[in-house]
């Protein structure tokens, strides 16, 4: 369900276009970080989108989202920017 509403929130914030606006920040944090945080977020971007904020939502507070900010920071500092407000 979280990778879902991931998808939702993800073309509510950055729209359907991919190729600009918010997409091409989030593409070039892909490149920054040089890995995803599952196999199926090398799909397409929005898949890597959804399933990151999969990962962000559900280790927020635990020992696990430092981990995973060590390995996806770009994104993540992306999604801290968005989501927590």
């Amino acid at each position: 369900i979280v990778h879902e509403t991931g998808h939702t929130c993800s073309y509510k914030t950055c729209g359907t276009d991919e190729t600009k606006g918010k997409w091409v920040d989030w593409k070039k944090a892909m490149d920054d970080d040089k890995t995803s945080v599952s196999g199926y977020a090398t799909a397409a971007i929005a898949e890597d989108v959804a399933e990151t904020i999969r990962v962000y939502v559900s280790t927020k507070g635990s020992p696990r989202a430092a981990e995973y900010q060590n390995i996806v920071p770009h994104r993540f500092a992306i999604l801290k920017t968005e989501y927590d407000k």
